[in-house]
């Protein structure tokens, strides 16, 4: 092993870390601190994809911040008009910028839609949804930065993520299966 390639590894930890104790913190709270942290989570996901798709920077900030406050005001019920005037306002201008960057809208749609369907697992279906939901998504994470790094290989998505390779995509998917198996053998049940 290198060490060039495993050069950003203690800031990942260091990060993941801060991340977990704060995320496991709001699951566990659930209510308001969860809804708050779900919603500066989507809209700071659709800030960095804004970002790395060079993007208008006060276009990308209104995205993010319409996202947020979508997720976080959706509990209200104004869901449809809020995602109309929230986040199709500035979806439309962004668009505009440049047509090419319609991907970025379909995605904050589908971030946005995230959020929302964390919020129903954590409130209506309870706490070991959204942990199951986590870790599964943990173990992507960390299976496809170690087999990426390790086995290496083609670029997944290189205009997006230079350093995603096919290798760790695998094996984050097989990783998260069985993360998926050991909660339905011992949680869930069939229904997973």
């Amino acid at each position: 092993m290198t060490s060039e390639r495993w050069s950003d590894l203690n800031q990942r930890i260091i990060s993941a870390g801060v991340l977990a104790a704060v995320g496991l913190t709001s699951i566990i709270l659930g209510g308001l601190v969860f809804t708050l942290f779900v919603s500066l989570l989507c809209g700071a996901m659709i800030w960095e994809l804004t970002r790395v798709s060079n993007g208008n920077a006060f276009i990308s900030l209104a995205l993010a911040v319409a996202v947020a406050l979508v997720i976080f005001f959706e509990p209200g019920g104004y869901l449809v008009s809020a995602i109309i005037l929230l986040v199709g306002v500035p979806a439309l201008f962004y668009v505009i910028s440049d047509f090419n960057k319609i991907h970025v809208v379909i995605i904050a749609v589908m971030v946005t839609a995230s959020g929302l369907v964390m919020q129903t697992l954590r409130f209506d279906l309870g706490l070991v949804w959204v942990l199951w939901l986590v870790l599964i998504v943990i173990a992507t994470d960390v299976a496809g930065y170690f087999a990426g790094r390790m086995i290496g290989g083609p670029k997944f998505w290189p205009s997006l993520s230079p350093k995603k390779t096919w290798s760790g995509t695998a094996a984050g998917w097989v990783l998260a299966a069985i993360v998926g198996m050991c909660f339905d053998v011992s949680f869930l049940g069939p229904l997973v």
